[in-house]
């Protein structure tokens, strides 16, 4: 049975929604465990902002999770890094927002999603 241009276009398009519903449910998912992940560390006096696709928008198969972390010394950045990849079973990157420049350190304070202040 041959199938019409406008049925594979729909075809296509139910394909691509449900994609970006899978996507959009494990970007939620995993923003509720990083949350989790956050509040269970010793982080007195640090900064967390979540960044990125996973914060921004556009989160999918090939992307990261990225962190900002302000006040976090350096030796406890690869410490916390690496349990945070064990644990979320995802590439997970700290950037110390110290290191940044200030352009990129201004959009992180506004557009950044806050998970720690303290």
């Amino acid at each position: 049975m041959p199938v019409s241009v406008e049925q594979m276009i729909a075809t296509l398009r139910q394909r691509a929604a449900a994609n970006e519903a899978r996507h959009a449910a494990r970007a939620a998912e995993l923003r509720a465990r990083i949350e989790v992940l956050a509040a269970a560390e010793d982080l007195r006096g640090v900064e967390l902002w979540l960044i990125g696709s996973l914060a921004w928008g556009g989160f999918g198969v090939r992307s990261d999770v990225d962190v900002v972390a302000r006040g976090l010394p350096i030796e406890r950045v690869c410490a916390i890094e690496t349990a945070w990849i064990f644990a979320l079973r995802e590439q997970v990157e700290f950037l110390r927002f110290e290191e940044l420049q200030p352009s990129f350190q201004e959009r992180v304070l506004r557009e950044g999603v806050l998970l720690s202040a303290r």
